[in-house]
Parts: C-alpha cells; structure tokens; sequence
C-alpha cells in the first residue's frame, strides 16, 4: 500500500511538471526567425526563399498575404518542412479547412483584397517551414535606372524575434557602384557588400504596424526588366517612399552637395575669395528680400489675427482654450511667440497627468534627507481625453518605476540608458506626438483660436486683478495652471492663486498641490528628464550599429548607400502585406 501510494504520488508529479511546462512553451506561438533569400535574374523575376522557424500552438495555417502587387505576379509556390518533407500543392486554397484537411499542403489563395500564399500547419510544435515562391516583375524599368520597393514581411501574430533579407541577382555582382538600398518599417540595418543587399533588424517586431519594406535603385544595364515606366525612379517611388522618413535629412544634403559639385566644378584649390563673396552676395541680394518680406508676411498675419501688429489682446478669455488640446494650444502660443519651448510643453503634460491622478505625489522616507516627494504611477490606459504624447509618456514612467511603482526622476535616466534599444519605438512615438499639432504656421491659425490662448495668457497674468470667482471658474483652476505652466509664468500664477486661496478652501487637491514651492520644481526635473531619455535612446548607438554606420561612411551617400533602416516612417507603398499564422 506504502508503494502504490509512492507511485501514485511521483505519477502526480511528474504530471504537474508536464502541465507547467506545457503552460510555459505553449502559451504563445513564437516566430523565432525568418530568413529571406531573393534571386533575381535579368529580366526581373526573382524567386524568393523564405526560412521561418517556428513554434505554433494555434490555428490551422501559415500564410503570406501578396496585396497591392502592382502589376507583379505570384506562383509556383513549393513548401518543405524541417524534415524535407515537400507539401502537396492544391490548385484552390480553402482557408476554413479543417487542420487535417490542411496538413502537408499548399496553395494560393485568391481573396477579396489579393492573393495570399497558404501552407497547412499539420502538428503543433516546433517546425521549420520553407516556403518558396516566384515573384514576377519586381524589378522596373524607369527612365533613369531600373528598381522596385516591395514589403517582404508585415508584422503578424506571431511577431518575427529576428530578420534577415539577402537580395542577390543571379549573374551580376551588386555594389554600392551600381546598387543604391533603403529599408523602412523596423530597428536595423541594410548594407550592399559580397555582392549582395543584406538586410537585418537589431530588434524584434512588437506591432502590426511594423515591416520589412526595402528600396532598391540599380544602374541601367545591370538587368532589362519586362515592365518599363514612363517616368523617373525618383518621381514614381523614391519621393513617395521617403516622405516622412529618417532618410529625408540625408537626402537633402546629398541633394545640396551635388548642386554645390555641380557649381564649382571638381577643382578644389584657390577660389576662396571668390566663395567667400558669392556668400556674401547671397546674403546681401538673396536673404535680406527674404528676411523683409517674412516680417512683412508675419505682420500681416499678426495684424489679421488680433488687429493689431503687436499681437496684443483687449479681453480675458476665463475659459480651456481649443477645447482642451493642449498640443493645438502650444501650436498657437509656438507660432504667435516665434517660439518652440517643448520642455514647457512637457510639464503641461506631467501636470495634466497629475491633474487627472494618473500620476500622483507621494512622500516616503530616503536615506537621510528624510521625507522626499516622489512620483506614483498609475498603469496607463486608453482614454480619449488623453491626448498621444501624454498616454506614451505615462506608459514609459510606468515601466520605469518598477515593483512599487514609485518614481523619482533621477530613476527613468537609469532606466532608459539601461534599456535604449528596447525602448526605441516609444520614444519615436513620444517625440513624434509632442510636435502633433504644436508646429504649425500663422497662416493656419483662426483669429477665434488666436485670442482664446492669447487671452487665457492674459487672464493669467492678471489674475489677481480680476475680483469675480464663479464657482465654475474655480473648477478650473487646475487647469489654469497648466496653461500658465505652459506660458511659462506658472510661478506667479501659483502666488496669485495662493494669495486669494483663503476664501476657496474646498479647492483640496490644488491647495496641497500649491501649498510645496518643490513641486513644480519636481515636475521640472522630471519633463527635463523626459527630454533627456528620448534625445538618449535617439542619439544611441549599439556596437554593431557604429560599425555598420562606419562603414556605410565608406559609401558614397549614407542615404542610399547603406546604413540605418528608417523606423518611424517613410516606405510609401511597396505592395506585400501581413503574414503570420492563423
């Protein structure tokens, strides 16, 4: 009886391990790599090799979807598994077959919005599937050089931990003589060397929005393409692919080299005098008109916004400007003070978050400096009263606070240099959301928007004149001394509020808020520790990145010669779509 009980015992544990560990492997499927080899031979065809090692524990299927192919074809689909099995290939793809149905075959599938390559998945588990395919046309004729831009990878679930694209021709050498690359979507590099386009990330995939899209322009002759282009390379899909991309800055500076190559020629002795007064004319003929005309222009608009060249308003306004967009409001308040103070805007924001007590004050003991004001962060969540940059913000404190969630400023610049790679796509979002709306141009501001942020700035300035307190200006007073964070007079408005705080006891929260002279002085540091994380992560680089970009200065241009991957925008539409498995 002692050994049945023994055995009945171990047989148990030995099924709890099992379960725990089945719960630890399979609780996602894993996409762990996912290798890509593309061959193009003269005419422009290419015959793609895809690689994905794979765990799946889910659905029936993998599949590439082939959209917005442009002309471009897709056939010939062959698939082999880890053990070399080939699939069978169906000539009708049904995506709602069952499993076993699907198992160890193929097909094509012909949706409502394109063609999609299908494979069955057969057993769960880890698997190595090897999908090759023909991709017709990829490569164009243009005018002035031959090239195609085409996503090879769009994010799906299960997201690709690591990427590797090899794009080689069949008979031709490619160099940075005759081949110039971009690659947009993802955190990696793309280089031409050993006669092929290699590209790979540096980080895995987190978001359906990312990609592995890539630009290739050849030199004319290296192939002769079937499909030929009425128009430039640089027209029909360079220009569109590089708007709103990490390359557009490059781009301009080749663009300008080139012209200033084209001016003075390759002779690059003497002529410095004559250089030095061609400036000098520039100046004096060229830049000063302009400098006049822009005083004139933005006196017309100052005088239309407010009927006056000062800029000046005549009445308060009591009221949240704009409807509480605080970015649109700093837009206004940017361009009418021919002024960007981003790091006030930041405050504005950290103000509003403790405003709403998504982030809120607490005092603990430290060391021996006894009681200190920290910050505790609440977990963020989606809310349309949030604005973007406020929600990325919040979600970057909450992670750098840790287990208590607890946060002191000096606690995110550890965090963030201990995690600069990781943290890269949120703080492209964070730097990308707090010039939304807050860099625009007179000449799109309202005289109604106008004089309500002029005239809130007005009302605050003179707050302590003002002797009527409705109770539902009161209300807004929080909100008053966010704006005024924002004008930059927070601290008088502060000692106005105070001065006349007396008489509105019930205002709770914003007499303890006001009652700390430190704890504007800690939203301070902690916005300026925010600036100094995403100007961190932006200028960081990883070993292999610095050796990728010293050798890509070897090239004759960083853009289009090799380097970086654009990650926060760009890459036009390159046809392909979302793959995965489902």
């Amino acid at each position: 009886m002692r050994m049945t009980f023994r055995m009945i015992q171990g047989t148990l544990r030995v099924f709890m391990v099992s379960l725990v560990a089945s719960w630890s492997t399979a609780t996602f499927a894993q996409l762990y790599s996912d290798n890509i080899t593309v061959y193009i031979n003269e005419l422009g065809n290419a015959r793609v090799c895809e690689s994905r090692s794979v765990y799946i524990d889910r659905g029936t299927e993998g599949y590439i979807k082939m959209y917005n192919l442009q002309g471009r074809d897709i056939g010939e689909l062959t698939v082999t598994d880890e053990d070399g099995k080939k699939f069978t290939t169906l000539d009708d793809w049904n995506v709602n077959a069952s499993m076993f149905e699907k198992a160890y075959k193929c097909g094509i599938y012909d949706g409502d919005e394109g063609k999609e390559l299908c494979w069955g998945i057969g057993s769960y588990g880890r698997h190595q599937h090897n999908v090759h395919y023909t991709l017709t046309r990829l490569v164009k004729a243009y005018e002035d050089s031959d090239g195609f831009i085409f996503t090879f990878y769009q994010a799906g679930e299960p997201f690709a931990r690591n990427m590797h694209v090899t794009i080689q021709a069949v008979d031709q050498q490619l160099t940075t003589d005759n081949t110039r690359v971009w690659s947009f979507g993802h955190l990696g590099t793309i280089q031409v060397e050993n006669g092929k386009i290699e590209v790979q990330t540096i980080e895995p995939f987190t978001a359906e929005t990312e990609k592995m899209t890539i630009m290739v322009q050849f030199k004319k002759g290296l192939f002769h393409p079937a499909t030929t282009v009425n128009n430039t390379f640089y027209k029909a899909v360079k220009k569109r692919a590089l708007e709103g991309s990490e390359y557009m800055d490059t781009e301009k500076m080749d663009q300008e080299q080139s012209q200033k190559s084209s001016l003075h020629g390759n002779d690059s002795s003497g002529g410095f005098l004559e250089t030095i007064l061609f400036f000098v004319f520039c100046i004096v003929a060229v830049v000063t008109p302009i400098i006049t005309w822009f005083r004139c222009s933005r006196d017309k608009q100052i005088h239309r916004l407010f009927g006056n060249v000062k800029g000046e308003v005549s009445t308060w306004f009591r009221d949240i400007p704009l409807g509480g967009n605080l970015n649109k409001a700093a837009g206004v308040y940017f361009a009418i003070n021919e002024s960007h103070d981003w790091d006030a805007l930041r405050k504005a924001h950290i103000l509003r978050l403790l405003n709403e007590k998504r982030v809120t004050l607490v005092s603990d003991f430290k060391g021996n400096n006894g009681m200190q004001k920290r910050f505790l962060i609440r977990k963020p969540t989606v809310d349309n009263r949030l604005s973007e940059y406020s929600y990325h913000l919040q979600r970057l404190l909450y992670d750098a606070s840790g287990a208590d969630h607890i946060l002191d400023p000096s606690e995110l610049k550890k965090y963030v240099r201990a995690n600069p790679v990781r943290l890269r796509p949120i703080t492209n979002r964070l730097i990308s959301s707090l010039k939304t709306n807050a860099e625009i141009s007179l000449s799109r501001i309202s005289p109604e928007d106008a004089n309500q942020v002029m005239g809130l700035k007005k009302f605050l300035e003179d707050f302590t004149l003002s002797s009527e307190r409705t109770m539902e200006e009161v209300a807004l007073w929080k909100d008053y001394l966010i704006y005024a964070t924002l004008f930059d007079i927070a601290d008088q408005v502060s000692k106005d509020m105070k001065s006349v705080m007396p008489d509105f006891n019930q205002l709770g929260d914003l007499q303890a808020l006001l009652a700390d002279e430190s704890t504007l002085d800690l939203v301070s540091l902690l916005a300026m520790a925010a600036s100094e994380a995403s100007n961190y992560v932006s200028n960081y680089q990883t070993p292999a990145e610095i050796e990728a970009s010293r050798r890509s200065h070897d090239y004759h241009s960083s853009s289009g010669g090799g380097g970086f991957s654009s990650y926060g925008g760009g890459g036009g539409s390159g046809g392909g779509g979302g793959s995965g498995y489902r």
